[in-house]
């Protein structure tokens, strides 16, 4: 089975993207599910839910928030509660905070923990989200497992596969990373800390496939990253 780990959905200024393409283009690259946020400038939880209910064997959801809100705690308790979304995604470079500002995070964190979710992040090499910040979240909340999107492209990729080697609850994932890359991440990392990401709208699971594909001659690494191991992360089975 092939689940892709990172993709969005929605409509914001620029760009609309609804569940029926999303739905064309995993049927097209012949991928089973993947997991799917709002625009972090359009948040849209509801909108995520509802394609998740309607396509329960194809989207799994996750909730964006803006911590900045004065809302975003209520927000993603009913997320991940009434809306019944798998995890949380952050984007601090669209919303303006360090990840490890821990008044403003730790509170997301908390909950995330209660509910047994994980937090998929925006993980370049950028002032807000370097890979420390994401080991200094990791020591904090040990029991919350940590996706670095992006594996610190493009200068910070030694140190995003050194904090997921440190810590047992980071992964990274290969969201709009170069062949070299997702090499040397399997190359240093046990594949099962891997996940397939192709940050649909931008990218093309057919390209994220191929990726992965010329990374490893391994077809049991092969299929962890491409699948496997998002899957277990989320103990998320299709419905009978």
């Amino acid at each position: 089975m092939i689940i892709d780990s990172h993709n969005h959905l929605g409509t914001r200024k620029g760009e609309h993207f609804p569940i029926e393409t999303l739905i064309n283009w995993l049927d097209n690259a012949k991928v089973d599910a993947c997991v799917v946020t709002t625009h972090p400038e359009a948040i849209n939880n509801d909108y995520v839910a509802t394609a998740q209910r309607e396509y329960p064997n194809r989207i799994i959801g996750f909730a964006v928030v803006n911590p900045w809100d004065f809302d975003a705690e209520d927000e993603l308790r009913r997320s991940l509660g009434e809306l019944n979304l798998k995890g949380m995604k952050l984007n601090p470079i669209r919303h303006g905070f360090a990840l490890d500002r821990h008044e403003l995070v730790d509170p997301l964190f908390q909950i995330c923990e209660e509910y047994k979710v994980p937090v998929l992040c925006h993980g370049g090499s950028d002032l807000f989200t370097m890979p420390g910040k994401f080991e200094e979240m990791a020591r904090s909340f040990p029991n919350v497992n940590i996706i670095i999107a992006h594996i610190g492209e493009p200068d910070a990729v030694d140190s995003a596969i050194r904090a997921a080697q440190r810590y047992d609850n980071i992964y990274v994932d290969t969201a709009g990373i170069i062949l070299d890359t997702l090499q040397k991440a399997i190359r240093y990392l046990d594949p099962e800390k891997i996940l397939m990401g192709t940050d649909a709208s931008w990218g093309r699971f057919e390209l994220s496939m191929e990726l992965v594909r010329r990374a490893t001659n391994d077809e049991r690494t092969r299929r962890l990253i491409m699948g496997e191991n998002i899957a277990r992360l989320l103990s998320w089975k299709p419905n009978k």
